[in-house]
């Protein structure tokens, strides 16, 4: 398999207050067909230092504080090399040597997409020795790559499809201190961090609403309105 691409960046910063990046890159992949090969990834961040705000200067006694948003879109392609072709393999009928298809051809197979949006916040206190971020975020992938059952009576039983969407949401916070750094006391340094996260799951959309069945006696579902 080959993989292609260009990528590009700008980054841009204003009196140390006003923050933005845009990326955007292109990827070709050999494992989609000629006319899915390519896909277009965008991605935009932006960050205030409020802090360094006139306006806010009295903040400045409580720490660093910037605020940031970022939303961005990724790609995909973690499916076998020749998914999307027609492909045959050795199979003898009795003692007389022949082929068969050991593939089920999918031309309209294509790069799976994840945009997800971001809203956060830094805030360094007592010269940098505290630190906490905090995060919320919306990630919501379409056009899954998924192994779809499909009627036995094809010759077949599954092959890859895009087949539906899945939304996640949720939070993070992590607080970072240096309790006892190694500069002042020579030897000894004690650093802490915790973390808290939340994360909801919901299958958004399947391939005719039809729910998914798998592992040992279908056990295993997949549907639409319940979380993975």
């Amino acid at each position: 398999n080959n993989l292609v691409s260009y990528f590009s960046r700008i980054n841009f910063s204003c009196v140390d207050r006003y923050l933005l990046t845009a990326s955007l890159r292109r990827d070709g992949s050999s494992r989609f067909g000629q006319d899915n090969r390519y896909g277009m990834f965008p991605a935009v961040s932006a960050g205030w230092v409020i802090t360094n705000e006139p306006l806010f200067s009295r903040l400045q006694r409580l720490g660093a504080i910037k605020l940031r948003g970022s939303f961005g879109v990724t790609g995909n392609q973690g499916i076998s090399d020749y998914a999307y072709l027609a492909t045959y393999g050795a199979a003898n009928y009795g003692t007389a040597p022949g082929i068969s298809p050991n593939n089920f051809a999918n031309p309209n197979l294509k790069w799976e997409q994840t945009k997800e949006t971001d809203f956060g916040f830094d805030w360094n206190m007592f010269a940098g020795r505290v630190t906490l971020i905090g995060d919320y975020y919306s990630k919501k992938t379409t056009n899954l790559l998924v192994n779809r059952p499909i009627t036995g009576t094809s010759g077949f039983t599954t092959f890859f499809d895009n087949v539906g969407d899945v939304k996640n949401t949720g939070t993070e916070l992590q607080l970072t201190t240096d309790i006892i750094h190694a500069a002042r006391t020579g030897d000894f340094s004690w650093n802490m961090d915790v973390t808290f996260s939340t994360n909801h799951n919901m299958v958004t959309a399947l391939y005719g609403n039809q729910p998914l069945f798998g592992g040992v006696r279908s056990v295993n579902t997949v549907m639409v309105g319940a979380p993975l």
